[in-house]
């Protein structure tokens, strides 16, 4: 069963987003802290991965350059409530720094859109 990693630090959206994945067939892990972002990256070993861009502490932004350090294969989406433009910047990081990115959200986010994206991510 693939492995999903939700990272929002609003824990009903978190939720949300853990709900819809597991409808579609992954084994999901939801947190809220972004300071137990790699820790938990690390211990579950996601082949997805559903990324909030800005969140207290620690910013999705830094959370790509982490997971860029470790060489992660993950497919990675990211989404956010700023704006298009800025989620789209943060997804041209991530491929700078030799990420998967699999796509981008905005908040709110419409469940039929994040169905579509998970299931397309099974295939």
């Amino acid at each position: 069963m693939p492995r999903l990693l939700v990272m929002d630090d609003d824990a009903d959206i978190g939720i949300m987003i853990g709900d819809v994945a597991t409808g579609c067939g992954y084994d999901t892990k939801v947190i809220q802290d972004s300071t137990e972002f790699i820790d938990a990256y690390e211990a579950f070993g996601p082949d997805v991965i559903v990324l909030d861009i800005t969140m207290p502490k620690i910013d999705g932004i830094e959370l790509l350059r982490s997971l860029a350090d470790r060489k992660s294969a993950a497919h990675i989406l990211i989404f956010s409530g700023i704006t298009t433009q800025l989620i789209e910047l943060s997804a041209e990081l991530g491929k700078a720094y030799g990420l998967n990115i699999a796509g981008q959200l905005t908040k709110p986010i419409r469940i039929a859109d994040l169905r579509a994206r998970l299931a397309a991510l099974l295939e």
